[in-house]
């Protein structure tokens, strides 16, 4: 639901129900098998290690994406000249008109505790203290990462044991972060400062590198 976006699942939801798909079926059978080998590699990684990366679902998402065209143009089809013509039309611009200003405005969970997260990063970083973050937001809210538009997502133990005492290190604590920091000599070589959005769920962890 996440990963596809909250507009575009109904909408696909509203296709399977309505049989919409079905009317461009030898151009949307290809794409149907790449979506469905994608959803089988999603649940045995999901059966074989217990969680769900966003790398997998990304791809899944994207597929179940490249169907929303087919979708709208079987709508159109459908209702051209019918009685629902005009109330489909007003339904689809008003649907992406939707899809616009939630591209800038979040309608879902919120995320205030990122830019709290990037404020608490600005205020520990001294003005000539490095910052080692995996997030991009963090990045670039809190100034203190020059180039915050090649940030690496998937940080490894060595990146966090090579940056200097004293360097402040804001994870995004997904699966492999979490392992990561439980090795023995990162876990060594790290403080923990502050969790976001709390201790008792923990999204960001930011940490002082150590000696």
């Amino acid at each position: 639901f996440y990963t596809i976006g909250g507009p575009f699942f109904w909408l696909l939801a509203f296709g399977l129900m309505r049989k919409h798909i079905r009317w461009h079926s030898a151009k949307v059978v290809p794409i149907l098998a790449v979506l469905l080998a994608n959803l089988l590699i999603l649940v045995v990684f999901l059966y074989i290690t217990k969680f769900l990366t966003g790398r997998y679902a990304l791809v899944f998402g994207l597929m179940a994406a490249t169907l929303v065209p087919f979708l709208v143009s079987s709508i159109i089809e459908r209702n051209q000249g019918g009685k629902w013509e005009q109330l489909s039309t007003y339904f689809l611009i008003l649907f992406f008109f939707y899809c616009l200003i939630d591209s800038y405005v979040s309608f879902g969970r919120s995320k205030d505790w990122l830019l709290d997260a990037s404020s608490y990063v600005e205020l520990q970083a001294e003005p000539d203290t490095q910052v080692l973050t995996n997030n991009h937001t963090i990045a670039y809210f809190s100034g203190r990462v020059e180039n915050y538009d090649v940030i690496v997502r998937e940080l490894k133990a060595q990146d966090v044991l090579d940056v200097a005492p004293g360097t402040i290190v804001a994870l995004e604590m997904y699966y492999e972060m979490s392992l990561m920091v439980e090795q023995a000599p990162v876990k060594a070589s790290l403080q923990l400062l502050q969790q976001f959005p709390s201790a008792d769920q923990p999204q960001i962890a930011i940490y002082r590198r150590v000696n």
